[in-house]
């Protein structure tokens, strides 16, 4: 597949100084902002998901 097709974009790493600030600031924000969605989901959680959830852990807990 050529470039021009390919819809993923090509990562690069971030060179200079200011490039690698912009980037750590962008993953701190992005890191807020999952941890938020995280809260919102365990918060969404009803007694059954939580005991279903923690059945499933248990039962795979012997292969470790």
């Amino acid at each position: 597949m050529s470039e021009e097709n390919n819809p993923t974009p090509k990562l690069r790493m971030a060179e200079t100084p200011e490039e690698q600030k912009q980037w750590m600031a962008q993953w701190r924000l992005a890191e807020k902002a999952l941890l938020e969605v995280k809260r919102e989901e365990l918060r969404a959680l009803t007694d059954a998901d939580v005991l279903a959830n923690c059945d499933l852990l248990l039962a795979d807990a012997d292969q470790f």
